[in-house]
C-alpha cells in the first residue's frame, strides 16, 4: 500500500495587520492558463498585500520529501 501525497501545507493568514500570509509544505504552483507551469512543490511561500498591490515570494524545490 502506498500513499500519494500531492498537497499538504499549513497556512497562516492575516499576519502583520492582515497584510502578510505564510504557507509551508507541499503546494501547487500554476499559472493562470495552466499550460505554462503546473507543479506540486515543497515550499515556503510568503504573500504580502498592500492596497492594490501584492507580492508573492517562495523558496521551493521539487520532491524535497518522498511522495509516499
Amino acid at each position: 500500500m502506498t500513499l500519494r501525497l500531492t498537497q499538504a501545507y499549513l497556512s497562516f493568514k492575516e499576519l502583520a495587520d492582515g497584510r502578510l500570509s505564510l504557507r509551508l509544505g507541499r503546494q501547487r504552483f500554476d499559472d493562470e492558463r495552466e499550460w505554462l507551469y503546473d507543479e506540486e512543490l515543497d515550499a515556503v511561500r510568503v504573500f504580502y498585500r498592500w492596497s492594490d498591490l501584492s507580492l508573492e515570494a517562495s523558496l521551493s524545490r521539487k520532491d524535497l520529501w518522498k511522495r509516499d
